[in-house]
């Protein structure tokens, strides 16, 4: 049982790693992609937005993939 525990928080851990980096290309490149108004705002709103980007960061790849072949 702990082998399974110390692999699913590895498994989190690596989630969450890959996450953070996306979230931070995301939140500078990738964004602007999806909605040009992000542009526009400044540094502290886009720190409000990583956690979410870390979060949902597989979703946001295919939506960047999808706007990129339109």
């Amino acid at each position: 049982m702990i082998v399974l525990i110390k692999i699913l928080l590895v498994l989190l851990a690596l989630h969450f790693s890959c996450g953070f980096i996306f979230g931070l290309y995301f939140l500078w490149r990738g964004a602007k992609k999806i909605d040009p108004l992000i542009g526009n705002s400044n540094t502290s709103v886009r720190f409000l937005l990583l956690p979410g980007a870390i979060v949902m960061w597989p979703f946001l790849i295919r939506k960047l993939k999808k706007k990129h072949h339109d």
